[in-house]
């Protein structure tokens, strides 16, 4: 099967070396530290609403982001505890997640 050809604005990414990723999360750590001197400025009220708003993103975004990882180090090869030490989280979790994954697209990659 032919492999599609990878857009250029994926081939940045994909030539980053792991200290240019490390920068580049030191980088929105270092936005969120001024969003935090920014924010303590408002009302209660206000900032909370809106570190509930941020909060709701961020999870959103970055649990996407830890299933997907998840997904591609199991097809790579990769065993539950492996996967598990790299996010971070618990071989079960690692477990659930790939099965989540295996109910909404049809493809089992729990076991192996």
């Amino acid at each position: 099967m032919p492999t599609k050809p990878v857009p250029a604005q994926h081939l940045e990414a994909l030539t980053r070396s792991p200290e240019a990723w490390r920068e580049r999360v030191e980088s929105i750590r270092a936005h969120l530290q001024g969003f935090r001197a920014e924010v303590t400025l408002l009302p209660p009220i206000q900032r909370l609403r809106l570190l509930a708003e941020l909060r709701h993103g961020l999870d959103e975004a970055s649990g996407e982001l830890v299933e997907d990882a998840i997904v591609a180090a199991r097809a790579d090869g990769w065993g539950l505890r492996r996967i598990a030490v790299a996010a971070g989280i618990s071989h079960e979790q690692v477990r659930r997640v790939l099965a989540d994954h295996a109910a909404v697209t049809g493809k089992d990659q729990s076991q192996g």
